[in-house]
């Protein structure tokens, strides 16, 4: 009888070790989770990748900043992308010691407030100098706020900026004579969705220090970064932020 009850026993107490085994397991594996976790499928969390949220009028929106660099580019989508099209642009720009704050808008409507948002939130985290850039809708979003006095803005970077879309039939000519930080705008000769704004919006601006490159070929947004074109557009982005901005 002894001997059953000290086998019944024996049998309580190794479960009771299992168990406190298996909880130990189930509590490293949420922290292995957030260690491992992505953003849009291609974006990877850690030290220097992290998540900050944004604040414009409406739900809030979740950003990523991307490096510790003090001037920050905060970049735009354009309608039918995620952050995933930035990511060969954001290595270029962590290897010049800038940063990025990336982020997928709710609702185009609202993007402007969205790239406003974007930019107190890299002040916020102590960003010095703030370079907006879009990619096509995301373009025109950034040129409309850098007509307003947010503080911090000091170039404009636009990637097929399109006079007009769907969301906001407002022609951006009128936006882009408020705007007088240095910008960049551009664009390809044969792009199917800009047809021949660049032209018009450099002739808009109101800023001293504007520039337009038009490139051969159909790329439009963050395509621009990524095809046939790309050297020359990273190295131009580079250069007129380095040159035409205080970010340094």
């Amino acid at each position: 009888m002894r001997r059953g009850w000290l086998l019944i026993a024996l049998l309580l107490v190794a479960l009771l070790l299992d168990a406190c085994g298996a909880g130990h397991r189930k509590s490293a594996s949420p922290a292995g989770s957030r260690a491992n976790a992505t953003v849009d499928d291609c974006l990877r969390l850690g030290p220097e990748t992290r998540t900050i949220e944004l604040h414009p009028h409406g739900a809030p929106v979740k950003a990523v900043l991307i490096g510790a660099g003090t001037t920050v580019f905060v970049l735009s989508n354009e309608s039918d992308q995620n952050l995933c099209g930035w990511l060969p642009f954001v290595r270029t720009l962590t290897a010049h010691h800038y940063a990025a704050l990336l982020y997928d808008y709710l609702d185009p409507a609202e993007l402007p407030a969205d790239a406003q948002a974007g930019a107190i939130a890299a002040r916020a985290a102590k960003a010095r100098h703030i370079v907006l850039m879009g990619a096509s809708v995301g373009a025109r979003a950034s040129i409309d706020t850098a007509a307003t006095a947010t503080p911090g803005i000091v170039a404009v970077i636009s990637l097929s900026a399109e006079r007009t879309v769907p969301s906001d039939p407002t022609d951006l000519l009128q936006r882009a004579r408020r705007v007088t930080v240095p910008t960049l705008l551009i664009s390809t000769r044969d792009d199917p969705f800009v047809n021949d704004a660049t032209r018009p919006l450099l002739h808009a601006l109101g800023s001293k220090r504007k520039r337009a490159l038009i490139l051969p070929g159909t790329d439009h947004g963050t395509s621009l970064l990524t095809d046939d074109n790309r050297r020359r557009v990273q190295a131009a982005i580079l250069t007129f932020v380095a040159t035409n901005s205080a970010t340094r």
